[in-house]
């Protein structure tokens, strides 16, 4: 039996997803983080907007993901994007 609260495609969905990402980062799974990080950032951004809070947490996990993972660049990427 599956149950679900929201709809498929609700914002909800993917607020809770980066907590995924972010286990995901936290395991050492770097390019999975990454996948699921991007696409959650990017479904935000759409659904909310790129000033919500929601998408600027997501935001600043895909900062963190990267520089776990020894990329600066990408994360300055991100991080410049907050401002």
């Amino acid at each position: 039996m599956t149950y679900s609260i929201h709809p498929p495609g609700h914002w909800r969905i993917d607020e809770a997803r980066v907590n995924v990402g972010v286990a995901l980062v936290h395991a050492g799974r770097f390019a999975d983080a990454e996948r699921e990080l991007l696409s959650v950032y990017q479904g935000l951004g759409v659904s909310r907007g790129t000033a919500a809070e929601e998408t600027q947490l997501a935001r600043k996990r895909l900062v963190e993901l990267y520089e776990r993972w020894g990329r600066p660049a990408e994360a300055q990427r991100y991080r410049n994007e907050q401002r």
